[in-house]
């Protein structure tokens, strides 16, 4: 086992020579108590650090993405549901014209009818369809 002396502090503000030689002879500061026994544990302890960091960044940088997707999809729905309502409108407005437009025709049908019935509304036959209908064989 290798002994590591440490760094030696000592403030000189107010010391004379014979407190410094009195310090320096009381410390060497042993360090080698505060070595790691197996310095590849504690390389290793690193490196699994580092490996874990990548590993939540990577965990991190996927959970981003997938609520970016998330709210990519959300957003699609609704402006599918959007263009859903307004095509269902659509429809309901021409199918009311188209009901109102039924009801307008069969209003003049039914009067037209009632007409021709009392007998104030003539129809005219033009007269080439008249013999044409008429022809003897």
């Amino acid at each position: 086992m290798a002994t590591v002396h440490g760094p030696i502090i000592v403030s000189i503000c107010s010391t004379t020579s014979n407190d410094l030689l009195h310090i320096f002879s009381q410390i060497p500061q042993l360090w080698s108590h505060c070595l790691p026994d197996n310095p590849d544990a504690l390389l290793i302890n690193r490196l699994e650090a580092i490996a874990a960091k990548e590993k939540k960044q990577k965990r991190k940088a996927a959970e981003k993405q997938a609520e970016i997707n998330r709210k990519a999809a959300e957003k699609e729905q609704r402006d599918a549901e959007k263009q859903a309502e307004k095509v269902r409108k659509i429809a309901e407005k021409q199918a009311e014209k188209d009901r109102k437009a039924a009801e307008k025709q069969a209003e003049k049908d039914r009067k037209a009818a009632e007409k021709a019935r009392k007998g104030k509304l003539l129809i005219r036959v033009p007269p080439s369809k008249f013999l044409l209908s008429q022809t003897i064989y």
